[in-house]
C-alpha cells in the first residue's frame, strides 16, 4: 500500500498546498484536499486516488476555499441527499 518512499501521485500544480489527506474506511481510496494559491475564488480541490497504484479516480475542483480538514460522515447521518453511499466532505 502506501509504504514506498518514491513519488506516489501528483496533486495539482507545483504551487499546490495540501491541507488534508484521509483514507477511506476500507483504505482503498486516498482523499487529498489542497488549494492553488495562484487561483482566485474557490481555489480548493479534493482529488481521490487509488491506494494500490496511485491512479487518480475522481476530481472535485473548485469546491471550497483553502481546505484544512477532510471529515468522513456516513451518508445516512446527513440531513439532505441520497442515502446510498458514504461521502467525504
Amino acid at each position: 500500500m502506501l509504504d514506498k518512499s518514491e513519488e506516489y501521485c501528483k496533486v495539482g500544480s507545483a504551487q499546490a498546498i495540501i491541507g488534508s489527506m484521509e483514507l477511506s474506511q476500507d483504505q482503498k481510496e486516498l482523499f487529498v484536499a489542497f488549494h492553488e494559491p495562484a487561483e482566485s475564488g474557490l481555489n480548493g480541490h479534493v482529488w481521490v486516488y487509488d491506494t494500490q497504484d496511485g491512479a487518480l479516480l475522481r476530481k472535485y475542483d473548485n469546491v471550497c476555499y483553502q481546505p484544512v480538514k477532510i471529515m468522513y460522515k456516513e451518508e445516512n447521518n446527513l440531513r439532505y441527499g441520497s442515502h446510498d453511499e458514504n461521502k467525504y466532505m
